[in-house]
């Protein structure tokens, strides 16, 4: 449905003479939709929500278009002639009452718009401006919409503090990408990099990811934050690639990430124009993040390996994902936590532990990494029990993307690529 909407935006912007016309693209997300499902079921919920798209499906102008996201969020296109009113009117759409088994249902909703300008008819731009705005009516307590047109200002400026901070920072590149390598440990050859993300807030200074990214856990925040880091991690590839290291690249993604239609419409674009990277990218799931809805995680992983893509699992064995999951999910790669590294060659438990991961992996055909390896030591003991590639400060420190060539440059003199 989303790819549909996707395409549709943009044979529509494409048309020449589109200017004659005022678009406005309208990213829905219900308010509190959670608790209802709790306290009604998902039966309940999942009736409102088909008769909400039914209801705005007739409301819809002849010109207009709409796809249901994943969960409760909706995207709609419509063509705006009297600005305000037509938003009211959607309002009002989403608050009239519905009737389910003799029970009547109310919902609000928090409603972005992004209007679109003749000079800005990116689809991109259009979608990520109305999840922005989204994100303010959220943050404020949801139940009216925001407008954020296509120069940046916004009206009604009330959000969460740090919320907003991470948003601003998103859109304002205060956000900066580290990369660290990752090694065979055999022959220390270079296999890789891991991205991660760090803040350089103008006030604060660096924010470490412990005091941010947990905090916009299930906002749409974190759905921006995962395409910004995509977007970084593609330029990234093209930097290697051109430089003749052809090694791959890996970034965390949250489960909520990983199922976003936009998120996978964004992968799926970057494998038509970049076919010669995509396989290069390796979308790493955070084990300490549930997987509630493992069917549909399952279907997702298995659209990103059509891709081209690889996939790792992150964090194993400190999180809630089971033997059973490692089993079920279509995985690449198994990261051991440096939870267990940690002294692993004195510690006799992690020894254990450790090779019990790689017992299982190998019979899985899965390539395991060993986190965190910081002594000599420990780099020793993984590598008797099986494990074949590493990373930690022992082989090096996460350093800024921008310092990439140079990095490889000095790494060429001493070691092989």
């Amino acid at each position: 449905m989303f790819a549909h909407f996707y395409n549709m935006l943009t044979e529509v912007l494409g048309r020449k003479n589109q200017s004659s016309s005022m678009l406005a693209v309208c990213c829905i997300d219900i308010d509190r939709f959670s608790v209802l499902v709790r306290d009604c079921g998902s039966r309940t919920g999942d009736r409102i929500l088909q008769e909400l798209e039914q209801r705005l499906c007739r409301w819809l102008g002849p010109k207009d278009f709409m796809a249901h996201n994943t969960g409760d969020q909706f995207y709609l296109c419509i063509d705006v002639q009297h600005q305000m009113a037509i938003f009211r009117q959607l309002q009002e759409q989403i608050e009239l009452p519905f009737r389910i088994d003799d029970h009547l249902y109310s919902l609000t909703a928090s409603i972005g718009i992004s209007l679109i300008t003749p000079q800005h008819q990116s689809p991109d731009r259009a979608i990520r401006n109305a999840l922005h705005a989204c994100i303010t009516v959220k943050n404020s307590g949801g139940g009216k919409f925001e407008i954020f047109d296509d120069e940046g200002l916004q009206i009604q400026h009330h959000k969460s503090a740090l919320v907003d901070d991470v948003t601003t920072a998103i859109t304002s590149n205060q956000l900066q990408l580290f990369i660290q390598p990752k090694v065979k440990l055999y022959d220390r050859t270079l296999v890789g990099f891991e991205a991660l993300i760090r803040w350089q807030h103008p006030v604060k200074g660096i924010v470490a990811p412990i005091n941010f990214l947990p905090h916009i856990v299930n906002t749409n925040a974190e759905i921006l934050l995962g395409h910004y880091v995509l977007d970084r991690a593609i330029e990234v590839l093209k930097t290697l690639f051109t430089s003749g290291c052809k090694v791959g690249l890996s970034i965390n993604i949250s489960p909520r990430q990983l199922t976003d239609a936009w998120f996978k419409r964004q992968v799926e674009q970057y494998a038509k124009q970049y076919p010669e990277l995509i396989h290069l990218l390796c979308l790493e799931i955070l084990e300490s993040d549930s997987f509630d809805n493992l069917p549909l995680i399952q279907d997702s992983l298995k659209a990103y390996q059509a891709y081209g893509v690889t996939l790792s699992l992150d964090d194993f064995g400190t999180g809630f994902a089971s033997i059973n999951h490692l089993m079920k999910l279509p995985l690449n790669e198994v990261k051991i936590d440096r939870d267990f590294i940690k002294d692993i060659d004195t510690n006799d438990l992690h020894r254990i532990v450790v090779r019990h991961i790689v017992e299982l992996s190998s019979v899985l055909k899965l390539t395991i990494v060993a986190e965190g390896v910081e002594t000599e030591a420990e780099a020793i003991t993984v590598a008797k029990l099986g494990v074949q590639v590493a990373q930690g400060y022992y082989f090096a420190r996460p350093f800024s993307s921008t310092k990439l060539l140079s990095w490889l440059s000095d790494y060429r003199k001493v070691c092989t690529i």
